[in-house]
């Protein structure tokens, strides 16, 4: 198995403008590799959205009940398929490490100042 999903070629394109793109990134016309790990799976019967942390009360879904609500609530996690591996949501009142945090990424992750990774 490949370390680097499916689709990613990595090549840079000559039509753009250099000045525009952070240093050490480049435009690509593929969708953008997410995660160079397997994305989890989980059965639609089994699969539950959970909003919870500093709200007034915690609340959960079911695939069902999540795809019944408000298309303007769903707009841009509806959109990618790979999105159905989010689970929950949790607010917090201070910054917080996430997801991406944990796994060594910057907290800011300004690509201008080219912090990609904890420390940089």
């Amino acid at each position: 198995m490949s370390f680097v999903s499916r689709g990613f070629h990595g090549r840079r394109r000559g039509d753009v403008d250099p000045t525009r793109v952070p240093p050490g990134q480049y435009v690509t016309n593929d969708f953008p590799v997410l995660s160079a790990g397997p994305t989890p799976h989980t059965a639609l019967d089994y699969w539950s959205f959970e909003i919870d942390g500093a709200v007034e009360s915690a609340r959960s879904w079911s695939w069902s009940e999540f795809r019944a609500l408000p298309r303007l609530l769903l707009a841009h996690l509806d959109f990618w398929k790979s999105a159905k591996w989010v689970r929950r949501l949790t607010l917090t009142l201070e910054d917080e490490p996430g997801f991406w945090e944990s796994h060594g990424y910057h907290n800011y992750g300004d690509p201008w100042k080219e912090q990609r990774y904890a420390g940089d």
